[in-house]
């Protein structure tokens, strides 16, 4: 056969081929397209076509295993927020039910708008615009006082020592958000991680795994690693993020050993990550790491792997 003939008939198989596969994936798409415009056309309540197919997207993803889930647009950027640890909100650090009974400031943050505003550790948030906080979560009352920059948020708060409530009106700023807190806030609005009641423990809040996490907790490291005679990590509620970010924070921790391997379809190794030399703590510190349900994610690695690797046990 001629090269030509031969190079011709290989181009011709190539592009069959690839046609098959785009006709498998069409065929799909266009029966997904033709159920969202039968349940549009013949539904008995007006429905738009966009909620259908997030749906649809959503129901795909869950089937898949427990863990999967689908993230919308709108979901998308509160998530992307989280992880970059800024927003536009009021600056406050808030406790909600189950922990306590009703929706109470821990404190605002050093700064930020609330701060210039007067609100104060123990203050009652009792509404959030038009809306009743009674028996509001503190994810959800944080979801209505975020939003767009500059833009005011009507809050009704009940304050100890003060008999009627009070309106404060807040502008949302650009708030920075840290993820790893200490046991309580110095007069110089920075973290102490020191125990009041036993100066020899330093506590260590780690509430997501963000951008910013892992200079944050090397911050911790650095102010208690001469001080602290025990160490506890509160992994509590913490719903993960950025595995990169759980990587390099417990190498910081250990000098060998497999951080965290990663495997793909058929238990093929994709990735595996490993302790380099060098500490940033003292390895004989005693150290606990404290999870409950709400741990989920980068949470779990970290503590598994510290447990496995014997450097920490967990509670």
């Amino acid at each position: 056969m001629p090269v030509r003939n031969l190079q011709i008939l290989v181009a011709l198989m190539v592009i069959c081929l690839a046609c098959y596969f785009q006709a498998e994936r069409l065929k799909y798409a266009g029966k997904l397209g033709y159920a969202i415009v039968k349940i549009k056309d013949n539904y008995v309540d007006e429905i738009d076509p966009q909620d259908l197919y997030m749906a649809a997207m959503k129901g795909m993803v869950s089937e898949l295993d427990p863990f999967s889930e689908f993230i919308p647009p709108s979901k998308y950027e509160e998530f992307h927020s989280l992880i970059e640890q800024q927003f536009g909100g009021l600056g406050i650090l808030i406790e909600g039910p189950p922990a306590v009974p009703q929706l109470t400031v821990v404190a605002p943050i050093p700064g930020s708008p609330a701060f210039a505003a007067g609100m104060q550790p123990g203050d009652v948030i009792e509404r959030i615009g038009e809306q009743s906080t009674e028996g509001l979560e503190a994810t959800e009352a944080t979801g209505l006082m975020r939003g767009p920059i500059g833009e005011p948020v009507a809050l009704q708060v009940k304050r100890i020592g003060v008999t009627e409530p009070l309106s404060i009106i807040i502008h949302r700023g650009d708030i920075q958000v840290d993820s790893v807190y200490g046991d309580h806030i110095r007069h110089d609005s920075s973290w102490e991680y020191l125990l009041e009641e036993d100066t020899r423990i330093a506590y260590i809040r780690i509430t997501l795994f963000g951008e910013k996490t892992v200079s944050e907790l090397k911050k911790a490291l650095s102010t208690i690693k001469s001080s602290a005679r025990a160490v506890i990590i509160d992994l509590r509620f913490n719903p993960g993020g950025l595995l990169p970010a759980a990587v390099e924070m417990c190498d910081m921790l250990l000098d060998h050993g497999t951080v965290v391997s990663t495997r793909g379809r058929n238990n093929r190794l994709i990735h595996e990550f490993r302790a380099d030399p060098g500490l940033s703590l003292d390895p004989s510190i005693p150290m606990i790491v404290m999870i409950n349900d709400h741990s989920a994610s980068a949470s779990e690695i970290m503590a598994g792997c510290l447990q496995d690797l014997g450097r920490a046990k967990v509670a």
